[in-house]
């Protein structure tokens, strides 16, 4: 394995790490608490009840919720975990493409220790989910652009339709 790729998967599990660390210790805000009610509808009641906003971040943590069993406080964050820790890799990606090994190094270790980061990766919100898919939006949209590779435009299509379907005004 190259020292590029040991580098970008250390950086997301000292990511995941550190995001996942005592994450059912705190008690779930009002925010969260309502997306537990939520999670715990029928499925035709849960449509029912998101209509109208965007959908993306509460199907994937009904979607995980369905995998990993009945619904606590622990298992409904950990979607923001992984979210945050994909939004990790896409950054590392992103700064290593553009800029080069010591440029990922510098940007995705900011990211990976940002109290900001952390702080909302471990939040039952679409915050981490919204990074991800505006930082891939960004590298796809970078790559058409910079570097002239059309086919990327596909992707960076779905990753801003992606955006669009997490944010509360993406509607």
């Amino acid at each position: 394995m190259g020292i590029v790729v040991a580098c970008a998967l250390g950086l997301v599990l000292a990511g995941v790490a550190i995001r996942a660390y005592d994450l059912g210790a705190a008690d779930l805000t009002v925010d969260e608490e309502m997306n537990l009610d939520v999670d715990r509808l029928t499925y035709h009641d849960f449509f029912t009840t998101i209509a109208g906003r965007p959908p993306l971040s509460f199907v994937a943590q009904k979607a995980f919720l369905q995998i990993a069993g009945a619904p606590d406080p622990s298992k409904l964050r950990w979607p923001s975990v992984l979210e945050g820790g994909a939004g990790i890799l896409v950054v590392y990606v992103f700064a290593y493409r553009a800029l080069g090994f010591g440029a990922a190094l510098f940007a995705t270790s900011l990211l990976v220790m940002s109290p900001f980061h952390i702080e909302w990766s471990r939040d039952a919100r679409y915050y981490p989910l919204l990074m991800f898919t505006c930082a891939g939006f960004a590298w796809c949209a970078w790559e058409v652009v910079a570097r002239r590779r059309p086919a990327f435009l596909l992707f960076a299509g779905l990753f801003a339709i992606a955006a669009a379907l997490t944010h509360q005004s993406g509607h």
